[in-house]
């Protein structure tokens, strides 16, 4: 099998009070998982994705159909372990795989459930295998939006297929060579709600190896708002490049000197934004769990941030017992706004309801 190389990195972002995502990675199988659910189920959901990956990851995978059938498997764990704790009732998990199959020719299967997303780059192009289970995504296929419109649409996060939500699950499956100086990239939408195409090929085709890669994407993520946890896995096909003769001792120590103020000016600027999102901004959710609880729209951080308290702005008479389970599910993952009129808009397309209450 050609040489695989490959790094990891999540970040819980700038503005979420934990990390609901996952991710695994072995020299033949790669995931990422992005958990949804209230009281901290999605976290539980994405950990039961790796936890079943890790023990079916004893030998290479026959092909796509026996990548779809562990997929299959992990959604009915999922589904079971909800139906057994009436707490996590309704949690999921997204999936990105990509899983190295027996074969002749070197070869990998690449599998989706939901929104997180896999990217082939190869001879310079970049291009998204998976294809989004998304309410935007079905818009897009339409013909009702275009690819930027869905890029800001107030709905953008609501996926239409999940790990664990239904007894069965439909698993999308690629199988792509793994070609000699191909770079695979599996992500959660943390990254791409964040950051452009064209910025992620900039970073991937620049980056010299796996985890300079991962690390500018997480870093340009949270630079750029950081709204969500954020999940990158690269994997670099091919033998490491050979090194080249190394510059004067005047040069690296410039070199580090250059690289360390880079460092500190993008630690200061995350910093601060971090610091300005648990002050400003909106976020949206249910005033409780049971079905008679209104959505709302809150400015400040989730939970509180140090002394202060999220403040309720507006109550729509829109109620979770209205709400789909997939409008639930997004409304539990409490989608954060920069602007109020973007918080509002965003209740509107959920309830219709354009009467609500400061």
């Amino acid at each position: 099998m050609t040489t695989l190389r490959h790094a990891a990195v999540t970040d819980t972002g700038n503005v979420r009070p934990h990390n609901e995502d996952s991710y695994y990675c072995s020299g033949t199988v790669f995931a990422v998982a992005d958990g949804m659910g209230g009281h901290s189920a999605g976290e539980v959901a994405s950990a039961i994705a790796v936890k079943c990956i890790e023990e079916a990851d004893t030998a290479p995978l026959a092909g796509a159909e026996a990548v779809a059938e562990l997929v299959r498997t992990i959604n009915a764990e999922i589904h079971d372990e909800a139906n057994r704790d009436s707490a996590k009732r309704g949690m999921g998990t997204t999936l990105a795989l990509a899983a190295v199959v027996a074969g002749d020719v070197p070869a990998f299967v690449v599998a989706n459930v939901g929104d997180s997303r896999t990217y082939l780059l190869r001879d310079g192009s970049l291009r998204q295998i998976s294809t989004d289970h998304s309410y935007v995504q079905e818009l897009v296929d339409e013909g009702a939006l275009t690819l930027g419109e869905a890029r800001h649409h107030p709905l953008r996060n609501i996926v239409t297929r999940a790990l664990g939500i239904d007894a069965a699950v439909e698993v999308d499956t690629w199988t792509i060579p793994a070609v000699q100086g191909d770079r695979l990239m599996l992500c959660s939408d943390g990254l791409v709600d964040e950051v452009h195409d064209d910025d992620i090929l900039d970073i991937l085709s620049t980056a010299s190896a796996p985890d300079d890669a991962a690390g500018r994407l997480v870093a340009a993520a949270k630079f750029a708002g950081g709204k969500d946890n954020i999940t990158v896995v690269v994997i670099d096909v091919g033998e490491p490049s050979t090194p080249t003769e190394a510059p004067p001792d005047g040069a690296t120590r410039r070199r580090g000197l250059t690289l360390f103020s880079v460092f500190i000016g993008l630690a200061i600027v995350a910093a601060s934004a971090w610091v300005l999102n648990g002050m400003r901004g909106y976020y949206v959710t249910f005033d409780g769990t049971d079905s008679g609880a209104p959505l709302v729209v809150r400015t400040g951080q989730p939970g509180g941030w140090l002394w202060m308290q999220p403040r309720t702005v507006t109550v729509s008479d829109f109620h979770r017992g209205d709400a789909l389970p997939a409008i639930q599910r997004q409304v539990d993952r409490e989608p954060r706004f920069d602007t109020l009129d973007e918080a509002m808009d965003f209740v509107v397309v959920v309830s219709g309801d354009d009467d609500v209450q400061g």
